[in-house]
């Protein structure tokens, strides 16, 4: 009997050893072209080659890391942390953080495989039979395989600045692995001691890398009632003395939490005078509780039906809260959670799952800040649920054989189809060219194209394609100035767009046009100095001294320190005879250069 027991163990062993093999090798293959990828100029810049405290990795980068929030708004110190590393090793080569992304993905995707395993383990009967030890190996493989090779993970992976959330995950599924250890009682009390404490470690790490996994103790309150059951599924049971030292158990991991979100609004006030939340009268109570429906109702769906894949999505943008997308979101929400609730004595673990998927999306909800999107790589950490869903459902099915093998059979042909689209789309990662258009030609004339077609012009006149630049710019001036949301945020785009215009028509030899363009930057932004500026260089050019004169003057009465200003106005001053006033400019000039 202890044969056949060793023997079976080892065939099972042997059983997961293979499929591991086959999950990381087609993962590998479906990610493996992103090695050959450029940085794109979609927030790479900004976190990675032009963020000057990532270039090197000394005390006064480690401080910025910790201290800072002005320069993006958001608290994660071992995220910069990781692109200082990989800076500080290989340099800023594109391909290393692309490599070291798709290595966290095959990473994850085998403690997932792991995870899955352990919980199936938890949820299912005890195994007495090869089959039965051979079934959460199954389970496992086939749920690991749906969220390794989908779509939806292909924006992380792709993306060099997509790291904090590959991260995030790593770290997260070492502090679930570590608590579902220090569960067994098979393990000595000072074991399972140490395994408590190294969760509670990796979930803090896991928030200082990006607090993505903020509510993911909610994960550890609901396996405490399913598959763990140790507390009843009523809600008065929830207040027994023996549950209520179950609830302290998990002290730490809230005090954690709340430690984190005290740290970042901190920081964020401190350190950044210019933060201002959003008001309710920019974004009212009900958009806010819509836009939170729609979000939940999203990421339940999405996963099935990964098409229209995009960085950007612009639902969220000067939405009407009670059209039918969200009035129908909020109603999916609302009945599956009573639904689910009336049923929770039935289906237990499908209420479990529903409760850690309303949980983990609470930080991704955009409750604070406007605008907002449900990005794809917000589902990297939350795509573990569909897995375990699918595993338990797996397993639930598994003494049903022929279920069972149809099930899976379904599961593993969608996960072999969405691998083919995910190694479609991650070509579309390839360099910011093709990155813009693909954002572009989704957006179709939706107003909120501008800020891509402005990045895809500046793409375009670095390559040398002026006309395409010039087009793409004029496109996005067309869309920017028809955006029913500029008074809530306006990131400049029309005056940037209408500069950079007037000066490839002022380079082609185009003057009238491109004063014109200088001018309607100015009236789009009236505080625009350098708009200002160039307006009197055309005119300078175009012989209307008189103008040029008043316009340059403007200049120095907002900025008197303005080097520029002073060079141009005593050049003009001598052409008109005005040597004296030219000549105290001159001075003026040289010495801000020195000071300089």
């Amino acid at each position: 009997m202890d044969d056949d027991s060793s023997s079976s163990a080892s065939e099972v062993r042997r059983l997961q050893t293979r499929l591991l093999l086959f999950l990381l090798g087609l993962t590998l293959a479906v990610f493996a072209a992103v090695s050959g990828h450029e940085f794109v100029n979609y927030d790479d810049g900004a976190n990675i080659y032009a963020n000057p405290h990532v270039q090197s990795l000394g005390w006064e980068q480690i401080r910025w890391m910790f201290t800072d929030t002005t320069y993006a708004r958001r608290y994660m110190p071992l995220g910069w942390l990781s692109y200082a590393i990989d800076c500080q090793l290989f340099g800023l080569t594109p391909s290393a953080f692309h490599i070291g992304n798709l290595v966290l993905h095959l990473a994850n995707a085998a403690l997932l495989f792991f995870l899955l395993k352990r919980l199936v383990e938890l949820a299912g009967p005890s195994a007495k039979d090869g089959a039965a030890q051979a079934a959460p190996v199954w389970c496992a493989a086939v749920g690991a395989l749906f969220w390794a090779v989908h779509p939806l993970r292909v924006e992380p992976v792709a993306w060099a600045s997509g790291r904090i959330y590959c991260l995030v995950f790593f770290c997260t599924a070492l502090w679930l692995l570590a608590w579902l250890q220090a569960q067994n009682p098979a393990l000595a009390r000072r074991q399972r001691k140490l395994l408590y404490g190294l969760s509670v470690f990796f979930y803090l790490v896991s928030l200082l890398v990006y607090p993505l996994a903020l509510f993911a103790p909610a994960v550890l309150l609901v396996l405490e009632v399913y598959p763990l059951r140790r507390v009843g599924v009523k809600i008065s049971d929830w207040w027994k003395p023996a549950s209520l030292r179950l609830w302290c158990y998990h002290l730490p991991f809230l005090a954690v939490g709340a430690g984190m979100i005290v740290a970042s609004l901190g920081a964020r006030v401190v350190t950044d005078a210019s933060y201002r939340p959003t008001t309710l009268e920019d974004f009212s109570f009900l958009s806010r509780v819509m836009q939170a429906f729609y979000i939940w109702a999203y990421y339940a769906w999405k996963p099935w039906a990964p098409y229209d894949l995009s960085p950007s999505y612009t639902t969220l943008h000067a939405f009407n809260p009670l059209g039918w997308v969200f009035l129908a979101s909020a109603a999916l929400v609302i009945v599956l959670t009573a639904g689910l609730l009336a049923l929770r004595r039935r289906w237990p673990g499908a209420l479990a799952l529903w409760l850690c998927h309303l949980a983990l999306l609470v930080p991704v909800l955009g409750l604070t800040e406007y605008p907002h999107a449900a990005a794809d790589r917000y589902s990297y950490l939350h795509g573990i649920l569909w897995s375990v869903g699918i595993a338990g459902g797996l397993r639930v099915l598994w003494v049903r054989q022929r279920q069972a093998c149809l099930a899976g059979a379904a599961v593993t042909a969608a996960s072999l189809l969405f691998a083919l689209l995910a190694w479609q789309q991650v070509a579309v990662w390839s360099d910011s060219i093709t990155l813009f258009r693909s954002v572009i030609a989704g957006q179709s004339h939706h107003p909120h194209r501008a800020r891509f077609d402005e990045l895809l012009a500046r793409c375009y006149l670095r390559c040398g394609l002026t006309n395409e630049g010039a087009a793409s710019f004029q496109n996005a001036i067309y869309y920017e100035s028809r955006r029913a949301d500029r008074h809530l945020y306006d990131q400049g785009v029309l005056a940037r767009c209408h500069v950079t215009l007037g000066d490839i028509f002022s380079n082609q030899g185009r003057l009238e046009e491109g004063l014109s363009q200088y001018q309607a930057a100015l009236q789009a932004d009236p505080n625009s100095t350098p708009a200002l500026m160039k307006i009197g260089i055309a005119l300078g050019a175009l012989h209307r001294d008189t103008e040029a004169l008043k316009c340059f003057e403007a200049v120095l009465r907002r900025d008197a320190g303005h080097v520029q200003a002073h060079q141009n106005l005593a050049l003009l001053l001598r052409q008109l005879g005005r040597e004296e006033e030219a000549l105290r400019h001159v001075r003026e000039k040289q010495r801000l250069t020195a000071t300089q």
